[in-house]
């Protein structure tokens, strides 16, 4: 629209200066319609804006209505589970309501749907009859604030004998390997393709990622997280990399104490030249047992993968 101003602008400035007097009285014509059409489209795009159809009161109505299956159908997530981060994170929320007026619970709902779905901004702004704007702030405040009070008292590494205890009985119980007090895996997480150092970001399997490294115990709880490398490096230099291996290497007692350990694949780390422990070498009547433990790290990677 503006090029098209700006074409007529310069036709008419043509026509009309064969003599000196002409010019200003174009210039100022002009400039009155180019102001004048630039509020005509203004107007248009806002009523374009007010016109999306939204559906109203979704998280009020709607949702409440859904059975169990169908709220985690949708949500990814039981409804025990999210009532449960509701009433840690409602004080928390709450301070962010007197901005938007919006409730702790539909703030909560708008980030789990984003995160546990595909979903445009768009398409939840639509869904829950608020503004793009709103859901992106929505759910960057809702994710700052989980890792800022709950991220290091759920996700902790076991740090007493009896919780070491607990899961090194736990993997033995499951596969007879023993000292096992976490198993490791790596995952992909997609991105849009960065502009700078895009190529970093292309992973083996060919899309754009960064990689989450997870451990968990026997019960499938995370107990350590690392994410943030480009999608193209190894999982073994992210692991050497990562807090977890070099608060290890300054103090192997504090992580694992004892002859503790954990499982993952071993192939991987190998490749990148890592060193393991010298009696993972003499497990060679543990081996069929150490396989048959993958399918627990394969549990984990589907964890991962959700």
């Amino acid at each position: 629209m503006a090029e098209l101003l700006h074409v007529a602008f310069i036709s008419e400035l043509l026509q009309n200066n064969d003599t000196g007097d002409g010019l200003l009285p174009v210039l100022t014509k002009r400039k009155q319609n180019f102001v004048s059409s630039l509020g005509v489209i203004a107007s248009a795009s806002a009523k374009i804006r007010d016109d999306k159809t939204r559906i109203d009161n979704y998280a009020e109505s709607v949702m409440p209505l859904y059975s169990i299956d169908e709220f985690q159908d949708r949500f990814r997530m039981s409804r025990t589970s999210f009532d449960q981060l509701l009433a840690e994170l409602s004080p928390i929320l709450l301070n962010r309501y007197k901005q938007m007026k919006i409730g702790p619970e539909k703030q909560l709902l708008i980030f789990v749907k984003y995160v546990s779905s595909l979903h445009t901004l768009q398409a939840i702004a639509d869904l829950f009859g608020i503004c793009e704007t709103t859901v992106h702030v929505i759910v960057k405040y809702v994710a700052e604030m989980i890792c800022k009070y709950l991220l290091p008292s759920e996700i902790k590494w076991p740090n007493s004998e009896p919780r070491n205890a607990e899961i090194e009985h736990g993997f033995r119980s499951l596969k007879g390997f023993p000292g096992v007090i976490g198993a490791i895996d790596s995952s992909h997480i997609p991105i849009r393709t960065p502009k700078e150092h895009s190529e970093s970001y292309i992973n083996r399997k060919g899309f754009p990622s960064i990689i989450l490294q997870a451990v968990c115990d026997s019960n499938l709880n995370f107990t350590d997280v690392y994410c943030g490398w480009p999608g193209s490096v190894h999982d073994a230099r992210v692991l050497k990399n990562s807090p977890l291996f070099l608060e290890t290497e300054t103090d192997q007692n504090k992580k694992f104490p004892g002859n503790t350990h954990f499982i993952g694949d071993v192939k991987e780390y190998l490749r990148e030249g890592l060193e393991l422990n010298e009696e993972v070498n003499n497990y060679q009547d543990f081996m069929p047992r150490c396989k048959s433990a993958e399918i627990k790290r394969d549990h984990i990677k589907e964890l991962l993968d959700k």
